[in-house]
């Protein structure tokens, strides 16, 4: 049951975003959304997995400090280049889309 209810949700949502984009946007606007929140869901990701580790896992099975240190890392660069993406690229679009600019 819950696979099929994210399973349903995800593709509606998928049909949602495929319908505004052909009527707001361009293809060239769609990849760069989407690919700037892979970019964020990766960031998110990667910090909520070092969270699941440290509270969930036992002691001994827990990262050791360099692999933590790795996985922040990885956290923020991720969650940086979603910034610099959309700061430089997505928002500069959207204005225009929108027509604020």
């Amino acid at each position: 049951r819950i696979y099929y209810t994210i399973l349903a949700v995800y593709v509606t949502w998928t049909f949602v975003c495929a319908y505004l984009f052909t009527t707001f946007g361009n293809p060239r606007l769609m990849v760069l959304v989407i690919a700037n929140l892979s970019n964020v869901a990766i960031g998110l990701t990667s910090f909520l997995v070092l969270w699941t580790n440290l509270r969930l896992l036992p002691g001994p099975l827990r990262p050791g400090w360099i692999s933590r240190i790795g996985v922040i890392c990885c956290g923020m660069f991720y969650l940086g280049l979603a910034s610099l993406v959309f700061y430089e690229k997505q928002l500069p679009a959207l204005q225009e889309v929108l027509g604020w600019k």
